[in-house]
């Protein structure tokens, strides 16, 4: 009768109880907002129930219909809350007893059917007692688990909160570095910038006070031109009459025509002088000397701010108490302990810090200032051993000094072995060849050897440091030295397809932090969640006597898999990586600066080339143009021998560069003296090669010219000067080949020489330049 009576109060559309039903002209009801959305979906006006037609949009709410649901809603409430009575479905008796086999409630009369035949019984209020007393035991497991989720969680946060602030840190330790790095060009910009500024205010004042002369003589020539001239409009009589009139020249008394003849003489002296004046040497900027290899020597500086430490500490290893320099190249002890998470690398009893690299092969060696440090600990640990208790320092090859006291210690040694230091070291340098199995330690102040362990090592090592005290261990910088070699053949025929110079490409590996799995949280929160879900139900079942029995054996199944949950892991490598992001930071943004620089043995001076050449931007290349541009005639420059010089001249020791000439069919290589002349069509090098149409020649001015010999066509050649030994050699690089060495004792400086004649450039190659460390004396 119930469910019947349930069934007419629903809505057809929503299947719920009616809300706000309104009555529609065929006399079914609908709830208000059902029908719009009933209607709004089928795009036209039907009833729900018989698919009549509806002529109207709004009809009459069914307060009837309405009142009698809610007033069932509210009779149906008040039964559940007065806890009537449930009878048997079978019997329609009251459930007064529990069956023990089928955990179920039954009545009288089920207990003597055949269902329920030799079957154990008991009362309900009994059975209730039994099974909450037993869900008491089997809840704290449940209990104790959920505290165990709880604690994780508060972990997991702590660790996210200190994970952003590992962020927001890191980042603003990258910017400043950044703006260090910034800031330095920046100011070499300046410096620079102020360095031209500088030559051109000195020339230019020189031209000026040039100018200014050439106008004074400008004027006294245009002055005596002008007083000849008008002597010159007089009759003949009067130009060729005797007069004496004061000499412009002298304090002598001439006749005119005496005097016009003397003039014109000084005027031709008087030219001769500007003519000379005209051609200012050095009166150019020194473009090269600003441009040439500029990149490189703004990078080659930039080595003074950079420095590389080869171990790095990371800050996600070190002990709460340990405090870390923001370069992550000292530890020092603190008397307070920080907030950190405890996360599965940090250490948590003994004071110590791991390097943030870890080796499993070749030798690796770093230097650490102890200075007058107390206590302190230096070796290696390996990955595998734990970083947690007291256990942390299994696994360690280590030295130790306490109070002056040294001591060695390895796995394989279970006592401490004495060792005896005549000099306290302020620094100790630690020596690792992972393949050979030796770990070594030493002062390096006077190379005295400490101890060394030999252990045949079978996975990763770690950089390892304790110390307590005042006084800070600090991992020393090495010395970086530049290199400079010349490119091989196959570096070569990548430097010619990009046309640019990625000399010497380090790669600079990050090694990411271990692959955590992302839906783990959300499995914990979701584990937990149905912790709490099911205590909260299970406290509130407790008091509800047979709804709760009947429940309790259907759901204790899923209760006790709760127990089987593993308890959380500890998430390794979840903390930010901050010692791959900061470790050497500026080193490594000026190694990789390497990819954009590059250095030319000899860079070409645009103040000697002839107008018709053009040289490319950064003064490397030069080519033979169509037309003549407008330069100054300074007296640097070629006018008519089609050539340009290096800027940049020698008069002692040895050099070399090499040239690509590619397919050009015409061109000269070699040097020239500074003092041979640039004007004329007879200049050409000193001493050089010179090709025309698979024809080579050798010319110097201490031997004839010789015909050269080469088989194959040559793409680079390369000039080697020994300006002490007299020897100026040409070969070709890429086969090793020698093609002509000339002997020439040299006097002066010479400067390298290029003769370019064909549209096909003639090209200075870069050199490679490579970076070595070293440790410092």
């Amino acid at each position: 009768m119930a469910s019947k009576l349930e069934e007419d109060l629903c809505c057809p559309v929503c299947c719920d109880f009616f809300k706000d039903p309104v009555f529609l002209t065929c006399a079914h009801s609908v709830c208000k907002a059902c029908l719009q959305q009933f209607w709004d979906s089928k795009g036209s006006r039907e009833c729900p129930y018989c698919r009549r037609k509806c002529s109207k949009e709004l009809y009459p709410t069914n307060m009837a219909l309405r009142n009698l649901c809610e007033t069932f809603l509210q009779e149906k409430s008040q039964r559940a809350s007065a806890g009537s009575e449930v009878l048997c479905s079978l019997h329609s008796e009251k459930l007064k007893l529990f069956c023990l086999e089928d955990n179920q409630p039954v009545c009288l009369v089920c207990q003597t059917s055949k269902k329920h035949k030799n079957h154990s019984f008991s009362p309900i209020d009994e059975a209730a007692l039994d099974c909450k007393e037993e869900l008491k035991v089997k809840l704290q497991p449940l209990q104790e688990k959920l505290k165990t989720f709880e604690e994780a969680k508060l972990i997991c946060d702590k660790t996210a909160a200190h994970i952003k602030t590992q962020a927001q840190h890191t980042e603003k330790q990258i910017k400043e570095e950044f703006e260090e790095l910034y800031q330095f060009l920046r100011d070499e910009e300046a410096t620079r910038i102020a360095a031209l500024r500088e030559e051109e205010e000195q020339k230019s004042q020189m031209m000026k006070e040039k100018i200014e002369k050439m106008s004074r003589e400008i004027s006294s020539l245009s002055d005596t031109i002008r007083a000849i001239e008008e002597k010159m409009g007089a009759d003949d009589i009067t130009f060729l009459q005797v007069r004496t009139i004061p000499c412009l020249y002298n304090d002598s008394y001439f006749g005119f025509y005496i005097e016009v003849i003397l003039r014109m003489q000084r005027h031709s002296d008087i030219r001769c002088r500007v003519m000379g004046r005209e051609r200012v040497s050095g009166a150019l900027i020194n473009v090269a000397k600003h441009l040439g290899n500029l990149k490189f020597r703004v990078w080659e500086k930039m080595q003074e701010i950079v420095q590389y430490t080869p171990v790095t500490l990371d800050p996600n290893t070190a002990h709460p108490r340990l405090i870390l320099s923001e370069d992550l190249t000292s530890v020092s002890f603190s008397r307070e302990s920080q907030q950190l998470p405890d996360n599965p690398e940090r250490f948590d009893e003994g004071f110590c810090v791991l390097g943030s690299e870890g080796f499993n092969s070749g030798t690796h060696c770093w230097d650490v200032e102890v200075g007058d440090g107390d206590v302190w600990d230096l070796g290696v640990k390996t990955e595998s051993d734990q970083r947690k208790g007291v256990g942390a320092l299994s696994g360690v090859w280590r030295v130790i000094q306490i109070s002056g006291a040294y001591k060695a210690h390895s796995p394989s040694q279970p006592s401490y072995t004495p060792l005896t230091v005549e000099q306290k070291p302020q620094r100790i340098r630690v020596q690792l060849d992972w393949d050979r199995g030796k770990l070594s330690f030493i002062d390096p102040d006077n190379n005295t050897h400490v101890h060394t362990f030999t252990h045949t090592f079978t996975e990763r090592v770690f950089p390892f440091y304790v110390t307590i005290g005042s006084v800070p261990l600090r991992i020393l910088p090495v010395k970086s030295c530049i290199t400079l070699k010349h490119h091989k053949k196959q570096e070569l025929q990548k430097i010619r397809m990009d046309w640019t110079c990625a000399a010497y490409a380090t790669n600079i590996t990050a090694k990411g932090s271990p692959q955590v799995d992302s839906r783990r949280p959300q499995k914990q929160r979701q584990a937990q969640g149905d912790l709490e879900e099911d205590s909260g139900d299970r406290n509130e079942e407790a008091g509800m006597g047979l709804g709760y029995l009947e429940r309790c054996a259907a759901d204790r199944p899923r209760w006790w898999a709760q127990c089987t949950l593993q308890d959380p892991e500890r998430i390794s490598g979840a903390l930010i990586n901050v010692a791959k992001h900061l470790g050497n930071l500026k080193f490594r943004v000026w190694e990789k600066m390497q990819e954009i620089v590059q250095y030319t043995p000899v860079t070409l001076d645009p103040n000697t080339a002839d107008p018709r050449l053009i040289l490319s931007e950064d003064l490397t290349s030069v080519r033979c143009g169509d037309e003549r541009q407008q330069l100054p005639d300074n007296p640097e420059r070629f006018d008519e021998c089609i050539s340009v010089l290096g800027s940049e001249g020698f008069n002692s020791g040895t050099h070399c560069w090499d040239v690509e000439v590619g397919d050009s069919d015409v061109w000269d290589l070699g040097v020239v003296t500074e003092s041979s002349q640039r004007k004329g069509s007879s200049c050409i090098g000193d001493c050089g090669v010179f090709h025309e149409n698979g024809v080579y020649e050798a010319h110097s001015p201490s031997e004839a010219d010789t015909l050269l010999t080469v088989k194959q066509k040559p793409q680079r050649i390369r000039v080697q000067l020994d300006w002490d030994r007299g020897e100026l050699s040409f070969s070709d690089p890429d086969n090793n080949t020698n093609l002509h060495t000339l002997t020439h004792t040299f006097t002066e400086r010479v400067f390298p020489y290029f003769w370019a004649v064909s549209g096909v450039p003639l090209r200075i190659l870069p050199v490679k330049s490579c970076i070595t460390l070293k440790h410092h004396s």
